[in-house]
């Protein structure tokens, strides 16, 4: 089985190695299913949460500080965060806050 590009034949797996997209995590050739996620493509097992390093099932995530969270781990960053600013005296959106909300 052959796949055409550029007027040129290639093997399946060539055809992949030169036009196919590599996964953010593992950095190795996407062949099979993949999922798009903070603009990359990744292994579906490659794209773990922060926290636990465990797969997002279904690629569904939650954003703290621009990295992907599952829904528990989530939960528990925010809460450390506003520990953490409480601690230092800032209240999310009041007048002392100096970072942008969750």
């Amino acid at each position: 089985m052959f796949q055409a590009a550029e007027n040129h034949a290639y093997c399946v797996q060539c055809f992949a190695q030169k036009y196919n997209p590599k996964c953010a995590g593992c950095k190795t050739t996407l062949v099979d299913t993949c999922l798009i996620a903070l603009d990359h493509h990744w292994h579906p097992s490659c794209f773990t949460c922060t926290s636990c390093s465990r797969p997002l099932p279904n690629g569904e995530y939650y954003l703290v500080d621009d990295k992907p969270y599952d829904l528990d781990c989530h939960w528990a960053k925010r809460l450390e965060k506003r520990e953490h600013q409480e601690r230092d005296g800032v209240v999310p959106n009041g007048p002392n806050c100096r970072q942008k909300p969750y």
